[in-house]
């Protein structure tokens, strides 16, 4: 194996492998009164993940997929700007205009996930994307990517918070920090 090769796998298998030894580690002793009903070091990441598999795995696996298309943008955008042969000045411009576009709708996104729910954002979120990077191969100008991108940087705004505010939800009382660390 070289090369690209070793970087493909190389990546996944580190992740897994950093995963894998933190489940491990032996807990820090503290300081702090234990809460009621814990024991004086807390639970273990990997009685956490035994407890919350379900979580962990079912939810955990969608959560991945919307982290996965919400990242697209910053590899797509720019290469796809390559590809029409812009510049750099123009195609920062166009990142930048759909970054604008992100940042204007993540409050007014978290307001309606407050008041109606995460489905009412998650759903809009994967389909308004889905649309956006459809559309992207099919722009030829920089009228066509600037408004294909800017409707990419809307979808990503509606699911601005969504992943840690589900991870926040399914969370359990006890080990909450340690969830949300497995969730990340």
């Amino acid at each position: 194996m070289a090369g690209a090769d070793r970087g493909v796998l190389g990546g996944p298998a580190g992740h897994a492998h950093r995963h894998g030894l933190c489940l491990w580690i032996p807990e820090l002793a503290t300081r702090a009164e234990p809460a009621a009903g814990s024991t004086p070091n807390g639970t273990s990441m990997l009685s956490i993940a035994k407890a919350q598999w379900r979580n962990l795995l079912g939810l955990g696996l969608g959560v991945v997929c919307i982290s996965a298309v919400r990242a697209t943008r910053q590899v797509v955008l720019p290469l796809w700007g390559e590809n029409l042969g812009l510049d750099a000045a123009t195609i920062s411009l166009i990142y930048g205009l759909s970054g604008a576009i992100d940042m204007l709708i993540f409050y007014p996104a978290g307001k309606v996930m407050d008041k109606r729910g995460r489905a009412w954002v998650a759903v809009p979120c994967m389909a308004t994307m889905a649309l956006a990077l459809f559309l992207l191969p099919l722009t030829h100008t920089v009228g066509a990517m600037l408004a294909v991108s800017m409707l990419l940087g809307f979808g990503n705004g509606i699911g601005s918070g969504i992943v840690m505010t589900l991870g926040a939800d399914y969370s359990p009382p006890v080990g909450r920090a340690k969830f949300l660390g497995l969730w990340r």
